[in-house]
């Protein structure tokens, strides 16, 4: 079994102890862009766990996407901007073998299957379009992705 912090569209929001404490303790955190120069700073200390792609708010410096193998779930973590809609999503995770995409940019939370790809938008950890601001936890066990929403309210 391994776990995943996985968030996006900080926008310069801070990261509280608390929320680095819960990150440091998972297996992995995915960052779906916008905000990564802020992440890449704040969790230093967690860089070998950190998998991280720039959004459309970032600089060119960072990767657009990755593909990341956890147990035996492949995924992979873009920010969105640059997809249609999630169709488009689902044909690049094809294309890279990935069973989940983890995704951001719209700044809504969302967990939907198409045509056998998992596609999970943590939706913003800084402000969102429904209200409910948080980050997605994910648990994986085999090629079984058990993902929930958590709303970080006036926590960060």
């Amino acid at each position: 079994m391994k776990t995943i912090f996985c968030f996006s569209d900080l926008h310069n929001a801070a990261i509280s102890e608390w929320y680095r404490g819960v990150m440091e303790e998972s297996d992995y955190i995915f960052f779906a862009g916008d905000g990564i120069f802020g992440v890449t700073h704040t969790l230093e200390n967690v860089a070998d766990k950190l998998y991280a792609v720039g959004g459309n708010c970032d600089n060119s410096l960072y990767p657009e996407e990755l593909v990341v193998d956890v147990e035996k779930v492949r995924f992979l973590i873009v920010h969105g901007h640059r997809f249609h809609d999630k169709l488009d999503l689902v044909y690049r995770a094809k294309e890279v073998g990935a069973d989940c995409v983890c995704f951001g940019h719209t700044h809504s939370y969302s967990d939907e299957t198409y045509d056998g790809v998992r596609l999970i938008n943590d939706g913003s950890f800084s402000h969102s379009v429904t209200g409910d601001v948080g980050y997605v936890y994910i648990v994986v066990e085999g090629k079984n992705i058990f993902a929930n929403f958590v709303k970080t309210g006036d926590f960060r």
